[in-house]
């Protein structure tokens, strides 16, 4: 358990790390940018997936 409490805590850590690092290498713009545009991307899977999802479930009905 306090092994994945500490994965827990330390993943948004690392996470918030890298992202400054990555503003610092190439800018604040293209790193906003391409959080966004990551973010418009998952989005978009999550949508097409659950979709597809959706539909097996009403045709295994």
């Amino acid at each position: 358990m306090r092994v994945f409490l500490l994965l827990f805590l330390l993943f948004p850590v690392l996470e918030l790390f890298l992202l400054v690092r990555v503003g610092m290498s190439i800018g604040f713009l293209w790193t906003f940018l391409l959080v966004v545009a990551t973010s418009m991307l998952g989005l978009f899977v999550m949508r097409v997936a659950g979709f597809a999802t959706a539909l097996r479930a009403r045709e295994s009905l």
